[in-house]
C-alpha cells in the first residue's frame, strides 16, 4: 500500500514532507509521530479527472462509466474527498 511506504519514508528521515490525497489521512493519523496539515484553499490545485472508453463493445466498461456518473457514485466520490 502506497501510504505505508510514505509513512516509512517520513519516519526514517528519507523525506520531510509529503503532499497527498485526503483519503490517506485516516490511516496516517493512526500514527502519533505524523501530523496532517490541511492545505490552504488558496493554493489547492484544481485536478480534473477523465474517463475514456477505448472499446465501445466492452459492456462492463460501459456499465462502469454509467455507474461513475450516477448519483450514488458521485456521493461516494464526495465522501472520499473528490469534488
Amino acid at each position: 500500500m502506497f501510504f505505508i511506504l510514505i509513512q516509512y519514508f517520513l519516519l526514517n528521515n528519507t523525506i520531510d514532507v509529503f503532499i497527498g490525497y485526503a483519503n490517506y489521512a485516516p490511516v496516517i493519523q493512526q500514527n502519533s509521530q505524523l501530523t496532517i496539515i490541511d492545505t490552504p484553499n488558496h493554493i489547492l490545485p484544481t485536478i480534473k479527472y477523465s474517463i475514456a472508453l477505448l472499446n465501445p463493445t466492452n459492456i462492463m466498461a460501459k456499465l462502469f462509466i454509467y455507474f461513475v456518473q450516477n448519483k450514488q457514485a458521485q456521493e461516494c466520490l464526495l465522501k472520499y474527498g473528490f469534488s
